[in-house]
């Protein structure tokens, strides 16, 4: 009886606009090919690690690894309770994510890091017009996906644009209307940073699972009129 106050009260608090967060208990002795999984493999280009984050759940709960469970990519264990597991690795062309369970033994999946790439346009310190401009990178490929963020502090704020994920098709057109809505000026560099995103849609030993392996690259420009 308790439990379904709980949930009404959370519905009409809910209902009224406020913050509502459920919090559930992680699950344990779950075995791991009933479990969902989230993994996301990440790294800047100029960087020679990479972190790892991983979300396993089960329904609306985290899983806690029990005695004899664990997940390594390229080796190295994800340390981490209540669901959520971290790590830090060499920077690779691959990761190979192991997952082991001793009710099945040892599950493992591979995922190719995006190919290496540059930003051709605009360049390092270069003017970019706050008219429009177009972004430009080397190693296209349709199989994968971009994401773009350009950043700049302007009078103490903080100004984001985000665009994608989108197809890697080795260019993006950025219209006057996305930078002034988004409030760019002259005056203060502007960063762009190009994720590659690379995405294996299962991976051996969950019963559901996504991995996306990201590199990023950037630059800082100038704007001009």
């Amino acid at each position: 009886m308790l439990k379904k106050f709980s949930i009404l009260a959370c519905s009409l608090l809910c209902a009224s606009g406020q913050t509502c967060r459920i919090n559930v208990n992680p699950v344990t002795s779950t075995p791991l090919s009933q479990a969902d999984a989230t993994i996301v493999i990440s790294r800047s280009a100029n960087e020679s690690q990479a972190k790892v984050d991983a979300e396993i759940t089960r329904g609306f709960a985290g899983v806690r690894l029990e005695d004899g469970q664990r997940v390594r990519v390229n080796g190295e264990v994800l340390e981490g309770t209540r669901g959520d597991y971290a790590a830090i690795v060499n920077a690779a062309d691959s990761y190979t994510i192991a997952v082991t369970d001793p009710r099945r033994g040892t599950d493992q999946t591979t995922i190719e890091e995006p190919d290496a790439f540059e930003i051709t346009s605009p360049n390092a310190n270069e003017d970019a017009s706050l008219s429009g401009f177009m972004i430009e990178w080397t190693a296209a490929n349709a199989q994968q996906q971009v994401e773009i963020e350009i950043s700049q502090r302007l009078f103490g704020d903080e100004l984001l644009l985000q665009i994608g994920p989108t197809e890697d098709d080795g260019n993006a057109s950025i219209t006057s209307g996305q930078l002034a809505s988004t409030g760019f000026g002259q005056g203060q560099p502007m960063t762009i940073r190009l994720t590659k995103i690379r995405r294996v849609g299962s991976v051996s030993g969950f019963a559901s699972a996504t991995t996306e392996c990201r590199v990023t690259e950037s630059v800082i420009v100038n704007p001009a009129p």
